[in-house]
């Protein structure tokens, strides 16, 4: 691995397991300084196992639905590390279910997290990178079905839409401060969460889970899942020196999948 990242420090949400986990190791494993959050308790156990790995990690338990918990997690890689150079935001809540069956109150748990976390999440860190005065690099993380009509993940789908629009505003606004904003929507990466949509997928359609995962695998011009890997690769690419003229932009990481 290269050290691109010497010298840096990162915050990555929802690390504890999956895409935002393997980001994270990434990072670590290319120099940087890495603070891992998660709302579940398992970030302990994912960051006792980075340390075991020679990694500089600290983490915190934190639910990005609440801005105090936000602020504490900010202040908190701040007070470590002494800056952030990197924000990756990560955490977010899946949605399934038929369209006329959306209550009222499924949407706010989708809304607080994967949007509203995301946006205070970036906000709180940029006003520490414009006080340090050395820029930075913010990597939203949306997903495919934000671009495009998802008819069973309605709330889901509207959320990680907002989140490209957010990104391109937040762009715009935070270049001035050579803060560099940009997302990656990924498609089908084959983690715990993609298995357990597949799971309610074939549940409700009476269809195995093997059948449900070939019909999907064979829309994918590259015919194959992605790996979180592919994605967190993209993510230090744009979290590095080597994009340092990208900003405002949307990363496709799907196979092909996007391709009209």
């Amino acid at each position: 691995m290269s050290e691109r990242f010497n010298g840096k420090a990162a915050l990555i949400t929802g690390s504890a397991k999956g895409l935002g986990k393997e980001i994270a190791k990434m990072l670590a494993e290319e120099g940087a300084g890495i603070c891992i959050a998660d709302i579940s308790e398992n970030i302990k156990k994912t960051a006792k196992e980075f340390k075991s790995m020679g990694f500089n990690v600290i983490c915190q338990v934190t639910d990005v639905s609440k801005p105090e918990e936000i602020k504490k997690m900010v202040d908190a890689a701040c007070s470590e590390f002494g800056k952030i150079d990197c924000l990756i935001n990560n955490a977010a809540l899946p949605y399934q279910g038929p369209l006329m069956d959306i209550k009222w109150e499924d949407w706010d748990p989708i809304i607080n997290v994967n949007l509203k976390g995301s946006f205070f999440a970036l906000q709180h860190t940029a006003r520490k990178m414009i006080e340090s005065g050395n820029g930075g690099s913010i990597v939203n993380i949306s997903s495919l079905a934000g671009s495009g009509g998802r008819p069973l993940y309605v709330p889901y789908a509207a959320s990680k839409a907002a989140v490209m629009n957010m990104t391109q505003s937040a762009a715009k606004v935070l270049a001035q401060y050579n803060i560099r904003v940009n997302s990656i929507s990924p498609g089908n990466m084959y983690t715990e969460m993609f298995v357990e949509c597949a799971e309610e997928v074939s549940k409700e359609s009476n269809t195995d889970l093997e059948s449900t995962l070939d019909i999907w695998k064979k829309r994918i011009p590259l015919n194959r899942f992605g790996q979180p890997s592919e994605v967190a690769k993209a993510v230090l690419f744009l979290c590095s020196d080597d994009s340092s003229y990208i900003t405002g932009q949307i990363y496709n990481v799907c196979g092909g999948l996007s391709i009209p």
